[in-house]
């Protein structure tokens, strides 16, 4: 299974559908030729596993890809509620600010937690592959 960095405050659900979902969102991130409907695929993929933290991480960033940044906020959400926030979900909370006009609120959120230069954003942000980095 394919993890990203979460400290757990709750239990995750057992789910094992999780990495069939997790494969098919990185398949159509890795595909650089598709710049649209990764939502679909991610909202599909939070029905069936609602509680996992990773599925809903690469839900908010298909919605940004999808320019729909209200609905990547909701999905940050739903982990902020159960999980402590990773510079990933900050960087991806930035992205869906700045996309939803709140220019002001994304810049200080990245001065804060220090996501300001290349070096801090690779790390956090390697999800979408080398085909999205200059995205």
């Amino acid at each position: 299974m394919r993890t990203l960095p979460h400290q757990v405050l709750l239990p995750v659900e057992p789910s094992g559908d999780a990495d069939l979902w997790l494969d098919r969102l990185s398949a159509a991130f890795a595909d650089t030729g598709c710049d649209r409907g990764f939502l679909a695929i991610a909202e599909a993929a939070v029905d069936a596993c609602p509680g996992d933290p990773n599925v809903l991480i690469l839900a908010a960033m298909a919605a940004i890809l999808d320019e729909r940044p209200e609905r990547a906020l909701v999905f940050l959400k739903r982990i902020s509620k159960r999980y402590i926030a990773t510079p990933t979900e900050r960087l991806l909370q930035a992205l869906a600010l700045f996309q939803d006009g709140k220019r002001v609120a994304a810049r200080t959120l990245l001065e804060r937690h220090e996501l300001t230069d290349w070096p801090a954003l690779s790390r956090c942000f390697q999800a979408a592959g080398a085909g999205r980095d200059g995205w």
